[in-house]
C-alpha cells in the first residue's frame, strides 16, 4: 500500500501538552498504514536553533510533504501561513475546523473543511489516493490523463458563482463528499474513470444535498447549474464537464461488468465479466452491451418472485441521470430475479438507447415484460 507523507499543522504556542499531542496521536494511531507523519512536535530542532531556523524547517517539511492536515481548533498564525505555503506549491490542504471559525481566507487556502481531525485525515487520504491512482478517460481525445483535484475544484467554484452561491465555502464542503464517492465507486475500472462519470458523481452529490433538509437551501439550484455548465461550450471551466462525442468505450461490446460491493447474485457468485455468467444468460448481456452508447453494467439486488416461464430480461427508464434499470428473470440457485443497471454515456440519448436494447432483445425472444 502506498504511503503518503503528511504534515500535521496546528496551534503550538501557548498550548499545553494535551492540546498539542492528543489529536496528532489519534490520527497516527488510526492512519499509520496510510501516512508517514511530519510532526513539528516530534521533529524539534536543537535548543540553540534560531527562530528563523525553526520557521525555515517548517517550510521545508511542508514542501516535502504530500499534503497537510490542519487542526484549526483555534486561530493560529503559523498554521495559516503554513497553509498558504502548501497552497502555493500545490499540496492538498484539509482543515479540521471543529469550532467553525468563520474565515473565508481559511477556506480559500484549503481543499476541504471538516469538523474533526480524524475526518480531515480520512478526507486527505481519499484525496491523495484518488489523485495518485485515478486516470480520467478523456473522450474527445481518446486518451487518459491524471485526475486533477484543481480542475474539479475550479469547476465547482465556477458552478457556485454562476448559481449565485458561496464560491469559497460550498466547493470545500461538497468536494470531500465527491472525492469519497469516487474513491469508493465501483464505476472505476482498473483505476480509470470517464469524465462523464465524474460529471454524474458531482450531479448526484448536488441532488442528494438539495433533498437534505439541513442543506437544501444552501445548495439549491446547483444541480441545474451543473447541468447547464455541461451544455455551455464557452465555459472556461469545462475541463471535466464537457459532453464527450465518442463512446466511453470505443469498441462495441467492450463494457465492464461489476457487482455492488462484492454483492452475490442469484447464480451464487460474484460476476466481473459476461463470460462468468451461466451460458443461458450470456445472450441477454451480449445483446445489451453491443448497443451503442453503453458504458457499463452493474449487477445489483436479487431475490425471489416475479417469475417468468423462460429466461429473459426487462429494461426500463430510471429517474437517475445516465442510468437504466433492468431485471433478469431466471430460475437460479439463489432466486428468480436479478436486478441490474445499465449506465449510458449520453443522458439525452437514454430513451433511444433503451429502445435499441428492447429491439435487440425482442429479436432474440429475450424480452420479458
Amino acid at each position: 500500500m502506498e504511503k503518503f507523507r503528511v504534515y500535521l499543522a496546528g496551534p503550538i504556542s501557548d498550548c499545553n501538552d494535551e492540546q498539542k499531542v492528543k489529536w496528532r496521536n489519534e490520527i497516527k494511531k488510526k492512519y499509520s498504514e496510510n501516512f508517514d507523519f511530519l510532526d513539528p512536535i516530534e521533529n524539534l530542532l536543537p535548543e540553540n536553533a534560531s527562530d528563523s531556523d525553526i520557521v525555515k524547517e517548517d517550510i521545508r517539511a511542508i514542501k516535502e510533504s504530500d499534503g497537510l492536515i490542519v487542526n484549526m481548533w483555534r486561530e493560529s498564525v503559523g498554521s495559516a501561513i503554513g497553509m498558504v505555503h502548501a497552497h502555493i506549491v500545490g499540496k492538498p490542504v484539509v482543515v479540521s475546523n471543529p469550532n467553525h471559525i468563520g474565515s473565508k481566507t481559511l477556506a480559500f487556502y484549503s481543499d476541504a473543511l471538516e469538523d474533526s481531525p480524524l475526518r480531515a485525515a480520512k478526507t486527505l487520504r481519499n484525496i491523495l489516493q484518488v489523485e495518485s491512482k485515478l486516470k480520467v478517460l478523456k473522450h474527445n481525445e481518446r486518451g487518459l490523463e491524471q485526475f486533477s483535484r484543481k480542475k474539479l475544484l475550479n469547476s465547482l467554484k465556477s458552478v457556485c458563482r454562476n448559481a449565485k452561491k458561496d464560491d469559497i465555502l460550498l466547493p470545500r464542503i461538497t468536494f470531500p463528499i465527491i472525492i469519497e464517492k469516487l474513491e469508493g465507486s465501483d464505476r472505476t475500472i482498473g483505476n480509470q474513470v470517464s469524465s462523464t462519470e465524474i460529471y454524474s458523481t458531482v450531479l448526484q452529490t448536488f441532488q442528494e444535498l438539495e433533498t437534505n433538509p439541513l442543506a437544501g437551501t444552501l445548495v439549491s439550484g446547483l444541480s441545474q447549474q451543473w447541468k447547464a455548465s455541461r451544455r455551455d461550450k464557452s465555459s472556461p471551466d469545462r475541463e471535466i464537464v464537457s459532453e464527450p462525442d465518442v463512446p466511453a468505450y470505443s469498441e462495441k461490446g467492450n463494457v465492464p461488468v461489476s457487482c455492488t460491493d462484492s454483492h452475490g447474485t442469484i447464480w451464487g457468485n460474484t460476476i466481473t465479466a459476461i463470460d462468468q455468467l451461466p451460458q443461458r444468460i450470456r445472450p441477454i448481456f451480449d445483446r445489451i452491451v453491443n448497443v451503442h452508447g453503453i458504458t457499463r453494467i452493474k449487477l445489483a439486488q436479487f431475490g425471489h418472485g416475479q417469475e417468468r416461464n423462460t429466461v429473459g430480461a426487462f429494461v426500463g427508464e430510471s429517474s437517475t441521470d445516465y442510468l437504466l434499470d433492468g431485471k433478469i428473470f431466471d430460475k437460479a440457485p439463489k432466486g428468480t430475479v436479478q436486478e441490474f443497471q445499465v449506465w449510458v454515456q449520453f443522458d439525452s440519448r437514454k430513451r433511444s438507447i433503451l429502445q435499441n436494447i428492447k429491439n435487440s432483445l425482442i429479436e432474440e425472444d429475450l424480452w420479458r415484460e
